[in-house]
């Protein structure tokens, strides 16, 4: 075999080698927000708008409640649009993972999340897009370790129509 073969053959293995996730990078998210269509809202009607995310395999994310401080719990933050009335997110039942020696279970979410944010157009709210900007706070473990919290930033986009 000659060295141009011997070369390609490496790039070759090296360019299929799988990809390897740093977790222990701030930088690198956990959670992703996943694709929230437009949501349209009429005058008068409370609406939920549902935001999912979706929690990256073999990890999980603390409960938006818990026993203890030594966590911290994932929230939500939603700065409203002029115009909107938003009210606290409205998070799903965690799921129970207890721990070698616990007696209280851990309350977590895994693999997705929905959070239903009630919204209310108000009665100066006018026709047109708007656009809700939030930031999700949460800290995630795996089964052997958690990491520092982390803030993922994200945006849902509303279309309002003023005809009940």
């Amino acid at each position: 075999m000659n060295y141009y073969n011997v070369c390609l053959a490496l790039l070759l293995v090296a360019s299929c080698q799988p990809r390897t996730i740093d977790s222990t990078s701030a930088d690198y998210n956990l959670v992703v927000l996943k694709s929230v269509p437009t949501v349209k809202l009429k005058k008068g009607v409370r609406f939920e708008v549902p935001v999912q995310f979706e929690i990256e395999p073999g990890f999980h994310i603390m409960a938006d409640t818990g026993f203890t401080e030594q966590w911290v719990y994932t929230r939500m933050n939603l700065e409203a649009a002029s115009g909107f009335l938003t009210d606290a997110p409205l998070f799903p039942a965690p799921t129970d993972l207890f721990m070698a020696g616990d007696t209280q279970p851990l309350y977590i979410f895994e693999e997705e999340l929905e959070i239903r944010v009630p919204i209310l157009p108000s009665v100066r709210a006018e026709n047109g897009a708007y656009q809700l900007s939030g930031q999700l706070v949460y800290q995630a473990c795996t089964k052997r370790k958690c990491f520092f919290p982390r803030q993922l930033d994200f945006q849902v986009y509303l279309q309002f129509e003023d005809q009940p």
